[in-house]
């Protein structure tokens, strides 16, 4: 049975068209992992564990990477580094399924995320799930409107050029 958060997921992947891509699952086995195999023409990296941020910086940059069982699993400070270097450093756009909910799946986890936290860190939510998860996208092509004042005509004040001995 397909997962309808999985589904989404590769389904913005496949809208990307990604040469390479970078999935950090602490929890596994995943469905995700199943869909990822029907797509061959990805390179797909994947980490489960071990130093994290080692692990992401050894990795290189990617197109895209996926943040799925991850960032409930760590501690805030770590996770907030992760999302932070991923985002920075380490990939173009980056995808983070996250238990925005924790109680609702079940699981144990070590922090709670709320919708703040992740936007806070410039995400936007895709959408959000019945089991308590929620999907956030960073993409800095999206991640800010360009302003109507911030453009050549109205730099420097041009309305006052010729008038003023600066």
């Amino acid at each position: 049975m397909p997962y309808p958060a999985e589904t989404d997921i590769v389904q913005l992947i496949e809208e990307i068209a990604p040469e390479n891509l970078l999935v950090i699952d602490l929890k596994e086995p995943h469905s995700l992992d199943l869909h990822l195999r029907q797509h061959p023409q990805w390179k797909v990296r994947r980490i489960h564990g071990g130093d994290l941020l080692e692990e992401i910086a050894s990795s290189g940059q990617h197109d895209v990477a996926v943040l799925c069982n991850t960032l409930e699993y760590l501690e805030k400070t770590l996770a907030g580094i992760v999302i932070s270097r991923l985002r920075d450093l380490y990939s173009r756009r980056l995808l983070a399924l996250v238990a925005v909910d924790p109680g609702q799946t079940g699981d144990c986890v070590q922090s709670k995320w709320q919708d703040a936290e992740l936007i806070a860190y410039g995400m936007t939510q895709l959408a959000a799930y019945p089991d308590g998860r929620h999907l956030y996208e960073y993409n800095i092509l999206s991640y800010k409107n360009v302003p109507d004042w911030l453009n050549a005509k109205n730099w420097a004040n041009p309305e006052l050029w010729n008038k003023y001995r600066w």
